[in-house]
C-alpha cells in the first residue's frame, strides 16, 4: 500500500490509520514524505510506534520531488503482489481491501480493479459518489477511476512502468489508462473511501496545479497506448 505526503501533517494520521486497520490488513503500508516540512515522518513514528517496529508501517523520506517520484520511490520498495493507493489527505473504510483485493483475485485473468469512492468538497460544499461500470472510450475522455479506489498486481509496473514525472496532475489518470489498456479492471460498486478536496486547508493538487498542459502531455501519449481486443 502506496501512501504519498507532503506537508499533511494534520491529515495523515487518519490516512494511516484507516490503512493499518483494515479488515483484510496490508503486508505494508509505505508511506513517502516528499520532503514535508512539518515533521510528518517524526509525528508518525511518534503514534504508530508498534507498527513501525513490526515493519507493517514503511516511513520513508525523500527531497521534494513531486507526487509521481514520492509514489514511484514507494513502487519501488514494494514486497506485496498486489499494489493499493491512498494519499494523505483521504481515507478507506474497513473493508476497502477487502473488496477491492477480494474483487481483483475472484476473476481469473484480472488485473485491476477497482470500487466505488464518496468525494467531498469542502470549499464549495458538496458530496458526491464517484462510480460507473467499466467503458473504455469514456475513460479515455475523463477519468471516473479514482487512484485511492484502485488496485493492480505489482507485475504491471514492471511491464508498464510507473507513474510519469513529467505530469504535475493527472498522473492517476495517466497510470490507469495504461493499466487498463489490455485488460478490463473489475468493477465493484461499492463505497469503499473517502476524497476529501479543500483548496484552502489542503491546497490539493487538482486545484493547485495547471489542468491543460498535463491533459495536453496525456493526450498526446494516449496514441501510444495498445488498446485491448
Amino acid at each position: 500500500m502506496i501512501l504519498p505526503t507532503w506537508n499533511r501533517a494534520h491529515t495523515v494520521v487518519t490516512a494511516v490509520a484507516s490503512a493499518l486497520l483494515q479488515s483484510y490488513a496490508p503486508k505494508e503500508v509505505i508511506v513517502i514524505d516528499d520532503g514535508s516540512r512539518d515533521a510528518t515522518l517524526e509525528l508518525l513514528q511518534q503514534r504508530f510506534p508498534e507498527p513501525v517496529a513490526a515493519g507493517r508501517l514503511v516511513l520513508l523520506g525523500q527531497e521534494n520531488a513531486g507526487v509521481s517520484a514520492a509514489r514511484n520511490a514507494g513502487l519501488a520498495r514494494a514486497q506485496g503482489d498486489v499494489v493499493a493507493y491512498l494519499d494523505s489527505d483521504n481515507y478507506w473504510e474497513a473493508d476497502h481491501l477487502l473488496y477491492a483485493v477480494g474483487g481483483l483475485l475472484a476473476v481469473p485473468g484480472a488485473q485491476s480493479a477497482y470500487t466505488a469512492i464518496c468525494r467531498h468538497n469542502l470549499s464549495q460544499g458538496w458530496s458526491d459518489v464517484l462510480f460507473q461500470s467499466f467503458d473504455r472510450p469514456a475513460l479515455t475522455e475523463e477519468n471516473f477511476i479514482d487512484l485511492n479506489s484502485f488496485v493492480h498486481w505489482r507485475a504491471l509496473v514492471e511491464t508498464l512502468g510507473g507513474f510519469d514525472t513529467a505530469l504535475t496532475r493527472l498522473v492517476d489518470w495517466d497510470l490507469i489508462l495504461r493499466y487498463t489498456a489490455l485488460s478490463d479492471p473489475v468493477a465493484l460498486p461499492v463505497i469503499t473511501g473517502h476524497h476529501v478536496v479543500d483548496s484552502l486547508g489542503l491546497d490539493n493538487i487538482s486545484t493547485r496545479e495547471a489542468l491543460g498542459p498535463n491533459l495536453a502531455h496525456i493526450r498526446a501519449k494516449q496514441g501510444s497506448i495498445p488498446e485491448g481486443p
